[in-house]
């Protein structure tokens, strides 16, 4: 487990110096209570060094007015108004990179603090040989149920086809979440998302296979009345709890949100076809954006700072999230067999696409699915049709 970090021994103590961050709302909250992760690492780091300052600014993680946006659209014209650095979907920073946003993090940050990280969390900061941002937290697909109603999960996708008591699952586009589970199944057979040359890809037969599995979920009579309409996976939750179904696919966040008061829901492994899927996880990072070493040194020793593990900890059960870091894991989960399981899910774990990949794969897979829902296309036809839309698009 890494101790806590050294005090910087190279700022000029006696020269002012104000660090500008950008993060979102519900990160920049705790910078304005005394126990918050901003304000306990802001507190830690300027004890060692008291000329330091950090300006904290609430922006909105994504949309037309979101940190990655405003970045692509202040670089060229207003390069001084930029923050030194800023907590972004770790999804964007491809597309940061592309742009010259960014700086590596590469020789910044302890060897401790990258070698603990997840293998999701590492990859979806890599761009290349070079890493570009340190990711703060996650949450990932799961799928969970009623103890009460079931004496264990669904082992594979012909046992949840043959459960007594409801599925539930978001199957209408809404929050992503539909997304991240058919890309969850396509993963769990084999299913690539970029060829060998590195260009977005759809295996038709593959993904004909997923469609055809949600088909026969749809023909099975196992999702109750309702079901098919729910599209996030807020609104699965919320009916589940309700005890109209024994199972539901979710994510983690649902379940750390409510699992105080949540007498007979377990935790299980995604089923899908043949056995389990993999879950696919989202987090968010820190990213750097000052090219001065004075600057840049102070935002990785605030990194640094947040990502110990009892500070991290705290900040996880606050915020419902789980850890990008194996060192937090033990204090953020006390339950021994629950701890196991989200470390087998968390090393185990794919990342979302970069944003770019994303926007072209995500529509045309949710279309897809729809389609052979409504019953305007077999599943066949639909993944052909994804595929050759996926090829086709710029």
């Amino acid at each position: 487990m890494p101790t806590e970090p050294a005090a910087t021994p190279t700022l000029d103590a006696s020269r002012p110096l104000t660090v500008t961050l950008w993060v979102p709302p519900d990160v920049a909250a705790t910078a304005r209570d005394d126990d918050g992760l901003l304000a306990d690492a802001e507190r830690r780091l300027t004890t060692s060094t008291p000329n330091a300052r950090f300006a904290v600014h609430p922006k909105a993680i994504a949309g037309p007015g979101g940190i990655p946006a405003l970045l692509a659209a202040m670089r060229p014209v207003l390069p001084e108004a930029l923050p030194d650095a800023a907590l972004v979907d770790a999804a964007d920073i491809p597309a940061l990179v592309e742009q010259g946003v960014l700086v590596p993090l590469d020789g910044l940050l302890s060897d401790d603090a990258w070698e603990g990280l997840y293998p999701f969390a590492r990859s979806a900061v890599q761009v290349g040989d070079a890493s570009y941002g340190f990711p703060l937290d996650a949450h990932l697909t799961a799928m969970f149920y009623n103890t009460g109603m079931l004496s264990e999960a669904p082992s594979d996708w012909e046992a949840l086809l043959a459960i007594e008591g409801g599925y539930l699952a978001p199957l209408r586009v809404g929050d992503g979440v539909t997304f991240r589970l058919l890309l969850s199944h396509y993963a769990a057979l084999g299913g690539a998302w970029r060829n060998s040359e590195g260009q977005p890809m759809l295996d038709a037969t593959i993904a004909a296979r997923v469609l055809r599995g949600y088909l026969d979920l749809q023909r099975s009579g196992v999702i109750p009345e309702g079901g098919l309409s729910l599209d996030s996976a807020d609104a699965c939750w919320a009916v589940y709890l309700t005890g109209e179904a024994a199972v539901c696919s979710s994510t983690s966040y649902q379940f750390l949100r409510d699992r105080s008061q949540l007498r007979f829901t377990t935790y299980a492994e995604q089923a899908s076809f043949g056995g389990k899927a993999p879950p696919v996880a989202t987090s968010r990072a820190w990213v750097l954006l000052t090219d001065d070493p004075a600057r840049q040194e102070l935002v990785a020793e605030f990194i640094e700072q947040c990502a110990m593990p009892t500070r991290s900890a705290d900040w996880l059960r606050a915020s419902y999230q789980l850890p990008t870091s194996r060192a937090p894991l033990p204090l953020t989960i006390e339950d021994e067999e629950e701890r196991a399981f989200w470390a087998q899910q968390l090393e185990s774990a794919i990342a979302t696409p970069d944003r770019e990949l994303r926007e072209r794969l995500q529509p045309v897979l949710e279309r897809a699915l729809e389609d052979v829902l409504d019953g305007s296309t077999t599943p066949e036809q639909a993944a052909v049709t994804a595929a050759l839309a996926l090829e086709s698009s710029p």
